[in-house]
């Protein structure tokens, strides 16, 4: 049932919808799939929500849960580097005030990708 209602969300381009239907689906596939899910939810947020926030929480999870995950680290490097580069961007991505909070917020992300790949 939840694979034909997640067909008929994206038949819709309903994307919240499948998003989530894909937090819910998350908790009841087996442990390996798990990963899959996730990335499916992080490119979904990215390129459909048009949500880096909520892709780069999703793509951190994925690194926490395993450092080895390259497509997770790629990701999150990719959307550091978008966000650094476009502060318009970032500002409205992260619900920052301006340019310095965005700096302050961005320095301690790095920081925090930079320590979970070299765990």
């Amino acid at each position: 049932a939840m694979s034909e209602l997640e067909v008929l969300y994206r038949r819709e381009e309903q994307w919240l919808e499948v998003r989530d239907l894909l937090e819910r689906k998350r908790e009841f596939v087996p442990a390996e799939q798990q990963a899959a899910v996730i990335e499916e939810m992080a490119r979904l947020c990215e390129s459909r929500l048009e949500d880096a926030s909520d892709a780069i929480d999703l793509y951190k999870q994925l690194v926490l849960d395993d450092p080895t995950h390259e497509s997770a680290q790629r990701n999150l490097e990719r959307l550091a580097r978008v966000v650094r580069s476009n502060p318009n961007f970032g500002l409205l991505q992260f619900g920052v005030q301006d340019e310095e909070e965005l700096r302050y917020f961005l320095e301690d992300e790095e920081e925090r990708i930079r320590r979970m790949m070299e765990e």
